[in-house]
């Protein structure tokens, strides 16, 4: 990896190092949002970067009270718990954390800095921390106690693949909407209006969004299937927005991975902004969120006290969205009682799972974690369905009120006719020669 990498350190100003243990006598860190690393004493190496949008110390006492309990933890009270658990096991307990605090920071800021940190990390060291990215696996370059690494992820049930980062360069980080960017063979760019000229590849890669006067990017995603997931997307913007892509190998997983942060992070050091976000501070998203709950179940918002279930929550996500959007909000009983959400990332990951794998075509949501009367919550923002009907295992549902129903063919052969277009992203994505159906008519 070549190139003049970008500082972020100056700006982020970390704390001093403490030690992890006690976990009850974190009191120096503050309950603020912020950014935080791990390390060791025995090795000095940076085992975890992570973010929380809500309270740092509780946040690191949750890493703590898991790391040093006698059982090897869940990824409930954190998800890097039981890596870190499987390294003290090999290293001792001496743990050592440090902190900066971004209050005042919108959540696009925070996540900007965590990316760009980590970004920084891996073109300084080849490798990223061994505890982040623990659903993709996708590590480059020779980790210490790798072995334990792949034994601990096989026993997750997660699948090790190791994925190579060497071609990227930091020679043109700053040019975020070049050919070249960060050293990948990126596509020229196509109007969202010659999108169904198919020149998106239904393979693995990369692809970026931007506004055609835009010198930054709106979106960036790692996806298995670039000509899938890039269609739900752009059937959201504008006819002149532009996209690109890249092929190259990547590792499956419902949350960021590890070149997609790479390359969120290149951008926020160049444009000081991160793709796809509101940049709104977390005091406004709690505001939202109560106003929202203010109004109990409606037309557009669904409530969840506690246990998903499968069939009933994406049913309900299909709902909103063929009735024009609306809110869900997990950890909130029907009557508006705020009872929180405990294993909250457990949570968020199971929904961003079923959105892509269960509903099709995948549903794009956004998720928020308000904390109101300092309980957590989690809040699924669920975009509308406009030219499109969604469906959860085949079935189409749609919301009146609080209830949800089923859409009778009358309905969706009414939708088809009133959104031709859909026919023809039928026709495209099963590879259907156009011309046969053509003939038999």
């Amino acid at each position: 990896m070549v190139g003049t990498i970008p500082q972020i350190e100056l700006e982020i100003g970390w704390s001093d190092w403490v030690p992890l243990f006690p976990t009850d006598e974190l009191d120096p860190i503050p309950k603020k949002p912020g950014i935080y690393r791990v390390s060791h004493i025995r090795t000095n190496g940076i085992y975890l970067i992570a973010l929380t949008g809500r309270d740092l110390r509780e946040r690191i006492q949750h890493l703590g009270y898991g790391i040093g309990s006698d059982e090897r933890p869940s990824r409930e009270m954190h998800t890097a718990g039981p890596v870190l658990w499987d390294l003290r096991n090999s290293l001792g307990p001496e743990f050592i954390v440090s902190w900066s605090e971004m209050g005042d920071d919108s959540i696009e800021d925070i996540e900007g800095v965590w990316a760009a940190s980590l970004a920084r990390y891996h073109a300084t060291t080849g490798h990223s921390p061994i505890a982040n990215f623990g659903n993709t696996v996708n590590l480059s370059g020779d980790l210490p106690n790798a072995e334990l690494q792949e034994r601990s992820r096989i026993e997750d049930g997660l699948r090790h693949r190791h994925i190579d980062y060497s071609n990227l360069s930091w020679d043109n980080w700053n040019e975020v909407t070049g050919s070249e960017w960060m050293g990948l063979n990126w596509s020229k760019e196509y109007a969202v209006h010659d999108e169904f000229s198919d020149p998106l590849p239904a393979s693995p890669g990369i692809y970026r969004i931007r506004e055609p006067e835009s010198e930054r990017l709106d979106y960036i995603e790692a996806t298995r299937n670039i000509r899938n997931k890039a269609h739900d997307v752009l059937t959201e913007v504008h006819k002149d927005t532009l996209v690109s892509f890249t092929e190259m190998d990547i590792v499956a997983s419902p949350r960021p991975n590890e070149i997609e942060v790479i390359l969120l992070g290149a951008h926020y050091f160049s444009e000081k902004s991160i793709p796809e976000s509101g940049g709104e501070t977390l005091s406004d998203l709690t505001d939202k969120a109560k106003g929202f709950l203010n109004r109990s179940e409606d037309d557009d918002i669904e409530l969840k006290k506690g246990d998903l279930d499968h069939q009933s929550t994406t049913q309900e996500l299909v709902a909103l969205a063929n009735s024009g959007g609306g809110e869900l909000f997990v950890g909130v009983s029907n009557s508006g009682e705020i009872v929180g959400v405990s294993n909250i990332d457990d949570v968020e990951n199971i929904i961003t799972d079923w959105v892509t794998t269960t509903i099709e075509p995948s549903l794009r949501v956004q998720t928020y974690r308000p904390e109101i009367d300092d309980t957590k919550i989690l809040w699924v923002r669920v975009p509308p369905a406009k030219d499109r009907l969604y469906s959860a295992n085949g079935v189409f549902k749609y919301r009146t009120g609080s209830r949800k129903d089923q859409l009778g063919w009358n309905d969706i052969e009414e939708f088809i006719g009133d959104n031709p277009q859909i026919l023809l992203r039928i026709l495209q994505r099963s590879e259907i020669d156009e011309e046969e159906i053509s003939l038999s008519y």
